[in-house]
């Protein structure tokens, strides 16, 4: 009976101290902050094709409101662009008629990202219809940041 009480006591005390105010400080609208005070926002994007049907696409879920308006970039016959992170809502259009001269996905985002000085901020996907796909995330969006690609998509989460 002693040793169960104190495991429910050591239980119950690392169930206070997760629930302190240290750490569960939020920011206004309710997002967790890290230890420098900044909110902690997660992305997570994807660029896809279809080549059964020629079909491209691009999606985005976050806590961010808005985001769709900033983040994929899509155009019919050429692929998608995803910018989010620092987002730069440029770098689609930007990206997509790159895509469209038939420039690669690597080499997008070489041009991109070239003269950039917040690169390291930034985080980007592109796929072309060919199914080639590249994507830079920046060393300043945390150690978990990063992307995935295959044949046919680029995912990336932040």
């Amino acid at each position: 009976m002693h040793r169960l009480i104190t495991v429910a006591i050591a239980v119950t005390a690392i169930v206070l101290a997760a629930a302190s105010p240290i750490a569960q400080q939020r920011a206004a609208d309710g997002v967790a902050l890290n230890d420098e005070g900044l909110p902690q926002y997660s992305t997570f994007s994807l660029c896809a094709i279809d080549p059964a049907t020629g079909q491209s696409g691009a999606s985005v879920t976050t806590r961010v409101p808005f985001v769709g308006r900033a983040v994929p970039h899509v155009r019919a016959g050429v692929g998608a662009v995803c910018t989010q992170a620092s987002t730069v809502v440029e770098y689609g259009p930007r990206g997509l008629d790159l895509l469209a001269k038939g420039v690669e996905p690597q080499a997008v985002l070489s041009q991109l990202l070239a003269d950039d000085q917040q690169r390291e901020s930034r985080q980007v996907g592109v796929i072309d219809m060919k199914g080639r796909s590249a994507a830079h995330t920046g060393k300043q969006n945390g150690n978990w940041a990063g992307s995935r690609q295959g044949p046919t998509y680029t995912v990336q989460a932040r």
